[in-house]
Protein backbone atom coordinates (compact mmCIF):
# COMPACT_ATOMS: atom_id res chain seq x y z
CA UNK A 1 0.00 0.00 0.00
CA UNK A 2 2.81 2.52 -0.31
CA UNK A 3 4.72 4.55 2.30
CA UNK A 4 5.22 8.46 2.08
CA UNK A 5 8.19 10.24 3.12
CA UNK A 6 8.21 13.68 4.05
CA UNK A 7 10.09 16.39 5.32
CA UNK A 8 9.46 20.21 5.93
CA UNK A 9 11.99 22.83 5.06
CA UNK A 10 15.04 22.89 7.73
CA UNK A 11 14.71 19.15 8.38
CA UNK A 12 17.39 16.88 7.32
CA UNK A 13 16.84 13.90 4.96
CA UNK A 14 16.71 10.55 6.16
CA UNK A 15 19.72 8.85 6.36
CA UNK A 16 19.49 6.27 2.61
CA UNK A 17 19.57 3.19 4.39
CA UNK A 18 16.08 3.71 5.49
CA UNK A 19 14.97 4.82 2.47
CA UNK A 20 16.03 1.76 1.11
CA UNK A 21 14.58 0.30 3.57
CA UNK A 22 10.94 2.08 2.41
CA UNK A 23 12.34 0.61 -0.91
CA UNK A 24 12.54 -2.74 0.40
CA UNK A 25 9.45 -3.00 1.80
CA UNK A 26 7.48 -0.98 -0.97
CA UNK A 27 9.18 -2.13 -4.03
CA UNK A 28 7.04 -1.60 -6.99
CA UNK A 29 8.81 2.53 -7.80
CA UNK A 30 10.12 5.03 -6.46
CA UNK A 31 9.10 8.96 -6.63
CA UNK A 32 10.34 12.35 -5.44
CA UNK A 33 9.00 15.77 -5.47
CA UNK A 34 10.81 19.29 -4.15
CA UNK A 35 10.53 22.77 -4.81
CA UNK A 36 12.85 24.45 -6.90
CA UNK A 37 12.60 28.08 -8.49
CA UNK A 38 9.12 28.43 -6.93
CA UNK A 39 8.08 25.17 -9.05
CA UNK A 40 7.42 21.92 -7.83
CA UNK A 41 9.83 19.66 -9.72
CA UNK A 42 8.42 15.88 -10.24
CA UNK A 43 10.87 12.70 -10.91
CA UNK A 44 9.64 9.54 -11.09
CA UNK A 45 9.49 5.81 -12.08
CA UNK A 46 12.36 4.69 -10.54
CA UNK A 47 11.98 0.93 -10.56
CA UNK A 48 15.35 -0.13 -9.25
CA UNK A 49 16.83 0.93 -5.66
CA UNK A 50 20.20 1.76 -7.40
CA UNK A 51 18.74 3.73 -10.16
CA UNK A 52 16.53 6.11 -7.27
CA UNK A 53 19.94 6.27 -4.96
CA UNK A 54 22.15 7.60 -7.87
CA UNK A 55 19.45 9.84 -8.47
CA UNK A 56 18.79 11.29 -4.78
CA UNK A 57 22.80 11.78 -4.48
CA UNK A 58 22.60 13.64 -7.42
CA UNK A 59 20.51 15.80 -6.55
CA UNK A 60 21.71 16.18 -3.18
CA UNK A 61 25.13 17.21 -4.70
CA UNK A 62 23.18 20.25 -6.56
CA UNK A 63 20.81 21.64 -4.21
CA UNK A 64 20.91 21.71 -0.05
CA UNK A 65 18.24 19.53 0.54
CA UNK A 66 17.77 20.57 3.97
CA UNK A 67 16.60 23.80 3.49
CA UNK A 68 13.97 22.09 0.39
CA UNK A 69 10.63 20.67 1.30
CA UNK A 70 10.59 17.37 0.00
CA UNK A 71 8.17 14.25 -0.37
CA UNK A 72 9.25 10.43 -1.74
CA UNK A 73 6.87 8.17 -2.05
CA UNK A 74 7.37 4.45 -2.43
CA UNK A 75 4.75 2.02 -4.05
CA UNK A 76 3.27 -1.48 -3.81
CA UNK A 77 0.70 -1.96 -6.30
CA UNK A 78 -3.05 -2.11 -6.08
CA UNK A 79 -4.57 -0.46 -9.06
CA UNK A 80 -3.46 0.18 -12.91
CA UNK A 81 -0.42 -2.40 -12.76
CA UNK A 82 3.27 -2.04 -11.95
CA UNK A 83 4.75 0.76 -14.21
CA UNK A 84 7.02 3.99 -14.54
CA UNK A 85 3.89 5.71 -15.29
CA UNK A 86 2.07 4.46 -12.40
CA UNK A 87 4.71 6.22 -9.64
CA UNK A 88 3.82 8.64 -7.31
CA UNK A 89 4.11 12.06 -7.01
CA UNK A 90 1.73 13.53 -9.46
CA UNK A 91 0.69 16.77 -10.37
CA UNK A 92 -3.28 17.67 -9.95
CA UNK A 93 -4.40 17.87 -13.00
CA UNK A 94 -7.63 16.43 -15.58
CA UNK A 95 -5.47 15.66 -17.85
CA UNK A 96 -4.63 11.96 -18.64
CA UNK A 97 -1.31 12.92 -19.88
CA UNK A 98 -0.10 14.64 -16.94
CA UNK A 99 -0.33 12.37 -13.94
CA UNK A 100 1.86 9.92 -16.52
CA UNK A 101 4.40 12.00 -16.95
CA UNK A 102 7.81 10.80 -15.48
CA UNK A 103 9.33 14.43 -15.28
CA UNK A 104 7.37 17.80 -15.12
CA UNK A 105 7.66 21.05 -13.30
CA UNK A 106 3.98 22.13 -11.61
CA UNK A 107 2.62 24.38 -9.00
CA UNK A 108 1.61 22.05 -6.33
CA UNK A 109 2.41 17.58 -6.08
CA UNK A 110 0.79 15.17 -4.43
CA UNK A 111 1.47 11.07 -3.14
CA UNK A 112 -0.98 8.95 -1.44
CA UNK A 113 -0.69 5.87 0.31
CA UNK A 114 -3.53 3.61 1.03
CA UNK A 115 -6.70 2.30 -1.68
CA UNK A 116 -8.97 4.75 -2.52
CA UNK A 117 -12.26 2.56 -3.74
CA UNK A 118 -13.37 4.68 -6.68
CA UNK A 119 -13.57 3.06 -10.45
CA UNK A 120 -10.55 3.35 -12.44
CA UNK A 121 -9.89 4.70 -15.79
CA UNK A 122 -8.37 2.67 -18.23
CA UNK A 123 -4.43 2.18 -17.22
CA UNK A 124 -4.73 4.53 -14.43
CA UNK A 125 -4.48 3.34 -10.82
CA UNK A 126 -7.14 4.66 -7.97
CA UNK A 127 -4.65 7.46 -6.89
CA UNK A 128 -4.31 8.82 -10.88
CA UNK A 129 -8.21 8.36 -11.07
CA UNK A 130 -8.61 10.22 -7.92
CA UNK A 131 -6.78 13.07 -9.02
CA UNK A 132 -7.95 13.08 -12.71
CA UNK A 133 -12.59 13.00 -11.35
CA UNK A 134 -11.54 14.77 -7.86
CA UNK A 135 -8.55 16.49 -6.79
CA UNK A 136 -8.31 18.90 -9.75
CA UNK A 137 -12.16 19.66 -9.23
CA UNK A 138 -10.71 20.98 -6.06
CA UNK A 139 -8.22 23.11 -7.62
CA UNK A 140 -10.23 24.61 -10.52
CA UNK A 141 -12.36 26.15 -7.70
CA UNK A 142 -9.51 27.26 -4.97
CA UNK A 143 -6.05 26.48 -6.97
CA UNK A 144 -4.51 26.76 -2.94
CA UNK A 145 -7.61 23.94 -1.36
CA UNK A 146 -4.78 22.14 0.34
CA UNK A 147 -4.41 25.10 2.88
CA UNK A 148 -8.24 24.85 3.63
CA UNK A 149 -9.16 22.40 6.24
CA UNK A 150 -12.59 22.04 5.39
CA UNK A 151 -11.38 20.85 1.89
CA UNK A 152 -9.16 18.31 3.44
CA UNK A 153 -11.67 16.98 5.98
CA UNK A 154 -13.95 16.39 2.53
CA UNK A 155 -10.83 14.74 1.08
CA UNK A 156 -10.16 12.46 4.28
CA UNK A 157 -13.50 11.67 4.13
CA UNK A 158 -13.42 10.64 0.48
CA UNK A 159 -10.36 8.69 0.04
CA UNK A 160 -10.09 7.31 3.69
CA UNK A 161 -6.66 6.86 3.55
CA UNK A 162 -3.35 9.43 3.53
CA UNK A 163 -2.21 11.84 1.02
CA UNK A 164 0.93 14.48 1.53
CA UNK A 165 0.71 17.61 -0.72
CA UNK A 166 3.56 19.77 -1.18
CA UNK A 167 3.60 23.72 -2.73
CA UNK A 168 6.00 25.31 -4.70
CA UNK A 169 7.44 27.62 -1.53
CA UNK A 170 8.25 24.01 0.09
CA UNK A 171 4.86 23.77 2.29
CA UNK A 172 3.83 20.57 3.32
CA UNK A 173 0.01 20.09 4.04
CA UNK A 174 -1.44 16.07 4.86
CA UNK A 175 -4.24 13.93 4.86
CA UNK A 176 -4.44 11.40 7.68
CA UNK A 177 -1.97 10.08 10.36
CA UNK A 178 1.39 10.40 9.88
CA UNK A 179 4.21 9.17 12.20
CA UNK A 180 6.90 11.77 12.85
CA UNK A 181 10.35 10.67 13.14
CA UNK A 182 13.75 12.44 13.74
CA UNK A 183 10.96 15.51 12.47
CA UNK A 184 10.41 13.59 8.99
CA UNK A 185 7.01 12.38 8.62
CA UNK A 186 6.06 8.71 7.64
CA UNK A 187 2.68 7.68 6.64
CA UNK A 188 3.09 3.91 8.04
CA UNK A 189 6.22 2.50 9.97
CA UNK A 190 7.43 0.62 6.58
CA UNK A 191 10.63 2.64 6.73
CA UNK A 192 11.50 1.01 9.54
CA UNK A 193 13.48 -2.42 9.36
CA UNK A 194 10.74 -5.53 8.95
CA UNK A 195 12.35 -7.64 11.95
CA UNK A 196 11.57 -4.38 14.20
CA UNK A 197 7.69 -4.60 14.15
CA UNK A 198 8.69 -7.97 15.92
CA UNK A 199 9.05 -6.30 19.32
CA UNK A 200 6.07 -3.77 18.75
CA UNK A 201 3.58 -6.62 18.18
CA UNK A 202 5.01 -9.18 20.91
CA UNK A 203 4.34 -11.63 17.79
CA UNK A 204 6.67 -13.79 15.87
CA UNK A 205 3.92 -15.52 14.10
CA UNK A 206 4.07 -13.29 10.84
CA UNK A 207 2.58 -14.49 7.64
CA UNK A 208 2.72 -12.72 4.17
CA UNK A 209 -1.11 -11.77 3.62
CA UNK A 210 -4.10 -12.90 1.80
CA UNK A 211 -7.37 -12.18 0.46
CA UNK A 212 -9.95 -10.35 2.70
CA UNK A 213 -12.85 -8.93 1.86
CA UNK A 214 -13.61 -5.45 3.60
CA UNK A 215 -16.87 -5.43 5.85
CA UNK A 216 -19.41 -3.19 5.48
CA UNK A 217 -21.66 -4.00 8.96
CA UNK A 218 -21.00 -4.47 12.09
CA UNK A 219 -18.25 -6.14 14.49
CA UNK A 220 -18.96 -7.65 17.70
CA UNK A 221 -15.74 -8.45 19.32
CA UNK A 222 -15.20 -11.70 21.86
CA UNK A 223 -16.09 -9.03 24.83
CA UNK A 224 -19.50 -8.30 23.20
CA UNK A 225 -18.40 -4.49 22.66
CA UNK A 226 -19.95 -3.53 18.99
CA UNK A 227 -18.32 -1.46 16.30
CA UNK A 228 -19.18 -0.19 12.96
CA UNK A 229 -17.14 -0.86 10.21
CA UNK A 230 -17.34 1.16 7.14
CA UNK A 231 -15.49 -1.05 4.92
CA UNK A 232 -12.04 -0.23 5.44
CA UNK A 233 -11.37 -0.67 9.15
CA UNK A 234 -12.22 -4.30 8.97
CA UNK A 235 -12.11 -7.17 7.16
CA UNK A 236 -13.22 -10.96 6.67
CA UNK A 237 -11.89 -13.82 5.15
CA UNK A 238 -12.99 -17.16 3.61
CA UNK A 239 -13.15 -18.98 7.02
CA UNK A 240 -15.05 -15.94 8.82
CA UNK A 241 -12.42 -14.79 10.92
CA UNK A 242 -12.52 -11.17 11.51
CA UNK A 243 -9.40 -8.83 11.15
CA UNK A 244 -8.30 -4.96 11.49
CA UNK A 245 -6.15 -2.99 9.66
CA UNK A 246 -3.89 -1.34 11.40
CA UNK A 247 -3.18 1.84 9.66
CA UNK A 248 0.30 2.32 11.14
CA UNK A 249 2.02 -0.43 9.63
CA UNK A 250 -0.22 -1.29 6.70
CA UNK A 251 -1.17 -4.99 8.30
CA UNK A 252 -3.78 -6.42 9.60
CA UNK A 253 -4.30 -8.53 12.59
CA UNK A 254 -6.75 -11.19 13.30
CA UNK A 255 -9.90 -10.20 16.09
CA UNK A 256 -10.35 -13.62 18.15
CA UNK A 257 -14.08 -14.33 18.94
CA UNK A 258 -15.05 -11.45 16.70
CA UNK A 259 -17.97 -11.60 14.27
CA UNK A 260 -19.17 -9.78 11.78
CA UNK A 261 -22.79 -8.64 10.61
CA UNK A 262 -24.07 -6.91 7.93
CA UNK A 263 -26.23 -3.52 9.00
CA UNK A 264 -29.43 -5.54 8.39
CA UNK A 265 -27.99 -8.00 11.24
CA UNK A 266 -27.71 -11.10 8.85
CA UNK A 267 -24.08 -12.40 9.38
CA UNK A 268 -21.58 -10.78 7.25
CA UNK A 269 -20.12 -13.61 5.17
CA UNK A 270 -16.72 -13.19 2.52
CA UNK A 271 -16.72 -12.23 -1.04
CA UNK A 272 -14.55 -13.27 -3.14
CA UNK A 273 -15.29 -10.87 -6.10
CA UNK A 274 -14.64 -7.40 -3.56
CA UNK A 275 -11.95 -9.56 -1.45
CA UNK A 276 -8.59 -7.67 -1.47
CA UNK A 277 -4.61 -9.08 -0.88
CA UNK A 278 -3.90 -7.43 2.78
CA UNK A 279 -0.38 -8.05 4.08
CA UNK A 280 -1.16 -9.75 7.66
CA UNK A 281 0.31 -9.50 11.48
Amino acid sequence: MCIIVAKEKGVAMPEMNILKTCFENNPDGAGVMWNENNKVEIRKGFMRWSEFESYINKLASRINLTETGVVIHFRITTHGGTNPKNCHPFPISSRIKDVRKLKLSTDVGVAHNGIIHIDCISKLSDTQTYIVKNLSKYKSIQPDFYKNQCALRRIAKEIKSKMCFLNNSGDIYTVGDFNMDNGVLYSNCSYINYFSFLPYYNCFNLEHGKYLTPIDGFIIDSNGEIYESDGYEYYIDSSSKVYQFDFSCERAIELNGARAYTFSGMPFHYNAESALFVDLI
